[in-house]
């Protein structure tokens, strides 16, 4: 028997209450036999904790979950408050032939469903049931699995029914988008019937048969569905206030109710009437809040207080970039900011770089990188991990002493670090955009990076500002949503030999709507006129806090593993002096070479040759001459034919 794969199983039902609500509590249902037993786990629950769960429960038990999350550790009706979401128990139905199409839909045996739908609004507790009812005799599904502690069975888990061979629960799809509401909504007047059916009253056959063209057009019922339809024929009537007596007269005798059930059509139709107390749904009512709308001494009155990821670096609940031109080091700033912030360890390895509210424990970060591929992003983690202190796997290292050796251990929990690579990311696709949000609500990291930019545009146009506003709206409501950073590696323009006069914000590649986006970032330049250089600084912006001094970082050769030097303004200028000088020496022994180059070719040309047919030759003065001359004699390419070295001396290739 195959074990339960616990962490997918977790996934899906921590993304299922994340869409529910997110908030209160979750449960997990485990049935032995007629033995049943409950555990509740605190919402957003983390997937670790949903498998271990899983992991413990024994084989042949039966695994469910409820889908709306509870206030409290109970699933009694008062306990459950609000929810996105609705779900049917489609036993004979099938999520294929359902309108509106499940979000979610899986088979927990053969031939038998169960589905969720996402909304694009949040229900009430009683909204939710009046709605999840009427979805549930509209679509024919289980007329007992719409109340609201309502149990399914979890995707990847095992039924352990006698009847069947042990099947494992079968996802079948789970797609990204939401149910739009007046869509259910419309299922429930359909089923509950329309108003203006009470003009319709005239000789019962008639009417039925209006109903019939009207809603219920019998050739386009799936056969496993027809069952239900006469009888949800019979409850819309009577919802609308017909009698017993006349429902009972039009729908017996109306020719499809006749060719359905035959002799049987009178006892079918009563048993349907019978039944309506009991199936009978709550009409709907929508409530709605009106916004809070403060005075400007109760608005001013609120405390606006700075929180910092990283102090004076990265600002808590804010989006913003790490930008600059080519090869100055984005992405190792980018992967130090990330795993700082996921471990709680100072960035570049500056104590005063660090965010203290981690140090009581790690935090969720997820990193989608779209232009490295995979072994070039593993390669540079793995040095940032060794530089603070991690091994390969996220974990702590320590050191023992044992049987005189030094062993490298393992301790506590490994980084909550958590990385997708080459997948196609783009933002002009709400495919991926849902996705991004779906992950962002299961998993609740505190800090997201996106890198870079300009592989995620898709077809948007980064010069058009209308084009990126849409684009980059939905990190900011996704911010709001659900308390994360985002950060987002972009490029800027080429930058120019002479200092840029624009601001550091101005000068991102693509529309100034980037600029008016953010609101951390850290702008990267090179230090100096080489690209290529291995010193660069970084210039803070903070939108709700002064923006700071520039930083100065210089990366030593990675072969010597990652260690970045922030540097003072002091050394920053010895070094670029320095750094300038031998530029220059290089220059001056280049032109050098050059020069004896050609002396070496003009006496080899035509040997012996005197200093001054070189002199008149390469039209060089007289001070140039004897220099090059005497450097060429002195690196042994040529040498005198003879003891005199004046300007008629002749030269000849040595050797």
């Amino acid at each position: 028997m195959k074990p339960v794969p616990a962490r997918k199983a977790a996934s899906f039902v921590c993304s299922v209450w994340s869409k529910a609500g997110g908030e209160g509590y979750g449960s997990i249902q485990t049935k032995n036999g007629t033995r049943m037993s409950q555990g509740f786990f605190k919402l957003p629950a983390f997937i670790d904790e949903i498998a271990q769960f899983l992991e413990e429960v024994k084989p042949g038990v039966d695994i469910y979950f409820c889908p709306l999350p509870s206030n409290k550790k109970s699933r009694k009706k008062e306990s459950f408050s609000k929810s996105k979401i609705l779900w049917a128990d489609l036993d004979e139905s099938s999520p294929y032939t359902c309108h509106p199409k499940p979000t979610i839909a899986w088979e927990t045996s053969p031939n038998r469903y169960q589905a969720l739908w996402f909304l694009d609004r949040e229900l009430t507790a009683s909204e939710v049931e009046t709605a999840n009812k009427n979805l549930t005799y509209s679509i024919g599904a289980d007329k007992g699995g719409w109340d609201l502690g309502q149990i399914l069975r979890i995707p990847y888990t095992t039924n352990y029914k006698p009847q069947y061979d042990h099947p494992r629960v079968k996802l079948l799809w789970h797609q990204k988008r939401l149910v739009n509401f007046k869509e259910v909504a419309k299922l429930s007047k359909k089923y509950e019937a329309q108003p203006k059916l009470h003009s319709l009253i005239g000789p019962p056959v008639e009417i039925s048969k209006t109903l019939a063209e009207q809603w219920f057009n019998w050739e386009d019922i799936p056969e496993g569905q027809r069952s239900e339809k006469p009888h949800a024929w019979v409850w819309s009537l009577l919802e609308h206030g017909l009698s017993p007596e006349w429902v009972l007269r039009a729908v017996s005798e109306h020719p499809l109710t006749v060719k359905k059930w035959g002799n049987r059509a009178e006892q079918e139709v009563q048993r349907s009437i019978d039944k309506w107390d009991e199936v009978k749904p709550t009409r709907h009512v929508t409530e709605w809040s009106a916004p809070e709308v403060l005075s400007a001494i109760d608005f001013l009155g609120v405390q606006h207080e700075v929180r910092w990821m990283i102090k004076d670096i990265w600002m808590e609940d804010t989006v913003g970039f790490i930008d600059g031109p080519p090869k100055v080091f984005k992405t190792w700033v980018a992967l130090d900011l990330a795993l700082s912030i996921a471990s709680g360890t100072p960035f570049m390895g500056n104590a005063g770089f660090r965010w203290q509210e981690s140090q009581a424990g790690m935090v969720n970060v997820l990193i989608v990188q779209e232009e490295d591929p995979r072994v070039t992003v593993a390669r540079r983690l793995g040095r940032i991990l060794e530089a603070k202190g991690f091994d390969a796997g996220g974990y702590r290292k320590s050191s023992a002493r044992i049987n005189g050796s030094t062993i490298t251990l393992k301790t506590g929990q490994p980084i909550p670090l958590y990385i997708v690579t080459s997948s196609g990311f783009t933002f002009a696709e709400k495919e991926y955009v849902d996705w991004l949000e779906e992950t962002i609500a299961n998993m609740s990291p505190r800090f997201v990076l996106l890198d870079p930019l300009l592989t995620m545009l898709g077809d948007t146009d980064e010069f058009k500002g209308g084009e990126v506003a849409n684009l980059l709206r939905p990190l900011k409501l996704m911010r709001d949503k659900y308390g994360c950073s985002f950060c987002i590696v972009h490029h800027t323009y080429k930058l120019p030999a002479k200092a840029d006069s624009r601001r550091p914000g101005e000068q991102l590649y693509g529309s100034m709507a980037f600029h008016a986006w953010l609101e951390s970032a850290l702008h990267i330049r090179p230090v100096g006129d080489v690209a290529e250089t291995r010193l660069i600084e970084i210039k803070r912006e903070f939108k709700a806090a002064p923006s700071g001094d520039t930083i100065n970082v210089f990366f030593p050769p990675m072969d010597t593993g990652y260690s970045p030097e922030i540097k003072t303004s002091a050394e920053v200028r010895e070094s670029t002096t320095e750094k300038r000088r031998a530029e220059k020496e290089s220059v001056r022994e280049g032109k050098l070479q050059d020069d004896i180059a050609r002396v070496f070719t003009l006496v080899q040309k035509s040997q012996p040759v005197s200093g001054q047919e070189i002199e008149e030759e390469l039209e060089w003065g007289k001070e140039k001459r004897m220099r090059i001359i005497k450097a060429a004699v002195e690196a042994g390419v040529i040498v005198y034919d003879g003891k005199t070295t004046g300007r008629s001396a002749k030269l000849i290739i040595a050797g």
